[in-house]
């Protein structure tokens, strides 16, 4: 048996090492041109009770450093039953570049996310659609450094958005996981292969939303209006993409505090795995397993007792933190490395025991969170 760890470790630090050098080429070939112009933008926030936080979120908006002309702030009332519509109401009045959208209702078996989102960009006049939340704070430069990515050849640009941490046990570890998505999301784009990405910090040409269909072969699904969306648009021929691994343009959000909440939220993000393409299906499969494996193997490791056997099993894991911390040292968040072995249990736990549930439960969006 203890022969049998052993082997299985050895497959699966090398898998899992392979995995993590080409995530860290990635990095490097991740580099291109800036784009010297200043495109027309529109920038879409889909809102749903939020009268708590959109101001915030659209004074910072109204405070980006780029030309007022070539900027527009369309927020979609996604069926708000507060003071939501009226707050996006005295912005409109208030400030040219501010439009906006009612949704009253939204058709059946449609995301209601993806509907609204939708109705934007339909009204947007920009080349370029920017998207974030309701809750969250964009930094003055985010639109300017985005647009700058947006080269001849650059028709995705992806962003980091980290998640900020309260006192809990939980908001720390889904805080790293958050770090753990940017690793995979920045080194994958470099090989423009992208496997994830975040909807509070994602732009996109128009023109490529349109070829794609926008969200039609994916209205049903509750969740994806980013990362489904992106791997539908990597299927088209000119699809190329940029991850900004810029500091200066992260757009954090509140990490879920409670059980419950990281409960739901992960059977959703989950479930939306089943709608991957087979490709990124086994990428994922094989990332996740090497893992396992290798955890696992530890119990053949501690048995042996032998010091170059140790050193192997070492190797898969520096190398993970190695690339966690440069992730992390970007998004401000490297304290939470202390967390690594920790999360890394709880990681492959909350994917062995959520990812079935994620299937045969309902699954619904939680409500914000308020630190």
């Amino acid at each position: 048996m203890t022969a049998f760890l052993i082997g299985s470790g050895y497959v699966a630090a090398g898998t899992f090492t392979i995995i993590l050098i080409y995530l860290y080429i990635g990095m490097f070939k991740n580099r291109s041109r800036r784009n010297s112009k200043q495109l027309r933008v529109s920038v879409i926030v889909a809102a749903h009770n939020e009268e708590k936080v959109l101001t915030t979120c659209l004074d910072a908006l109204m405070n980006q450093n780029y030309p007022q002309q070539l900027l527009e702030i369309i927020i979609v009332d996604d069926r708000s039953t507060d003071a939501t519509l009226k707050i996006i109401q005295q912005f409109e009045a208030n400030y040219e570049m501010f439009k906006y959208i009612h949704v009253d209702s939204c058709p059946d078996g449609v995301s209601p996310k993806k509907y609204a989102l939708s109705k934007g960009i339909e009204k947007a006049k920009g080349e370029i659609i920017l998207t974030t939340d309701a809750d969250c704070i964009p930094p003055e430069s985010w639109v300017k450094k985005v647009v700058e990515q947006f080269s001849n050849d650059i028709s995705v640009v992806i962003g980091y958005a980290p998640l900020i941490t309260d006192n809990s046990f939980i908001s720390k570890l889904t805080a790293l996981d958050a770090v753990s998505n940017a690793m995979v999301a920045h080194g994958s784009s470099g090989w423009n292969f992208p496997l994830t990405c975040t909807g509070r910090n994602f732009a996109y040409r128009k023109s490529l939303f349109i070829k794609t269909g926008g969200f039609n072969k994916i209205e049903h699904i509750l969740t994806g209006d980013d990362d489904l969306l992106l791997m539908h648009m990597s299927n088209l021929p000119d699809f190329k993409v940029k991850f900004l691994p810029d500091p200066e343009c992260k757009i954090p959000s509140n990490a879920p505090n409670e059980i419950k909440h990281f409960i739901s939220q992960r059977k959703r993000h989950l479930s939306g795995a089943q709608y991957f393409p087979l490709r990124l299906q086994i990428w994922f499969g094989i990332f996740y397993f090497s893992r396992l494996t290798l955890a696992a193997s530890i119990t053949g490791i501690l048995i042996s007792d032998t010091v170059v056997l140790s050193a192997i099993f070492i190797i898969p894991y520096g190398l993970h933190v190695i690339l966690l911390l440069r992730e992390a040292w970007n998004m401000g968040q490297v304290k939470l490395l202390m967390w690594y072995p920790i999360w890394e249990i709880f990681y492959l736990l909350n994917q062995l025991v959520l990812t079935p549930l994620s299937f045969i439960t309902k699954k619904e969006w939680g409500p914000r969170i308020a630190h």
